[in-house]
């Protein structure tokens, strides 16, 4: 193995180890976010933070997993990209050499026609899945970052809601009522004058 393969192995796997460390962390912090998480009615507040975390961690989360399955798509294409051109390759040699011809994946032997026909049919068809191999290492840029980007934002969102969520239950501070005027009432006009029982005539029988 070459010095070059071997280092472009150790990177591969350092890249997918990362991968599902960052999965991992984005679950990890989901999951323990939804424990604690009291549902509650959703308005334009400071209590907005957490469920906007754990949406982004959500997202984070998937954009991860769909990341872990484009690279391994990639991995699949390349190597039937290197297998083509290596049979290709093995073929080409063989042909040069003006020794016998054998067909790379049986064993029978080809004349030098069937040689180049087979040869150019490799050689398409590792083009056409080059394009493929191009079309998938974009979108797992893209997932990358994607990822990313989602996962700082519900880190932020995680930040605020624990530092911000003294001030959501704070007391609010309404206008004192204004007092309303009243008028007192003097003794003299709350006091009815007392009123003088009349004498009566005593009765007079008959």
């Amino acid at each position: 193995m070459s010095e070059s393969l071997e280092v472009f192995i150790a990177s591969l796997e350092g890249d997918q180890k990362f991968d599902y460390f960052v999965c991992g962390v984005a679950g990890a912090l989901f999951a323990y976010i939804g424990q604690t998480y009291t549902p509650h009615k959703i308005e334009l507040s400071i209590s907005l933070f957490e469920p906007a975390s754990l949406i982004l961690l959500a997202l984070a989360f998937f954009a991860g997993l769909h990341r872990i399955q484009t690279v391994n798509v990639i991995s699949r294409i390349n190597h039937k990209v290197l297998r083509a051109h290596e049979e290709a390759a093995r073929l080409t040699e063989q042909m040069a050499s003006g020794g016998t011809i054998h067909y790379p994946m049986g064993g029978q032997i080809l004349d030098r026609s069937s040689a180049e026909a087979f040869v150019d049919k490799r050689l398409k068809s590792a083009l056409r899945m080059e394009s493929k191999l191009l079309a998938q290492g974009k979108r797992s840029e893209r997932l990358y970052k994607t990822r990313d980007r989602l996962l700082l934002c519900g880190f932020v969102a995680i930040f605020f809601s624990k530092v911000l969520q003294p001030y959501a239950s704070a007391p609010s501070f309404s206008k004192a009522p204004q007092a309303t005027e009243t008028r007192t009432v003097s003794e003299d006009q709350t006091k009815a004058p007392p009123v003088k029982a009349e004498k009566q005539s005593p009765l007079v029988h008959p």
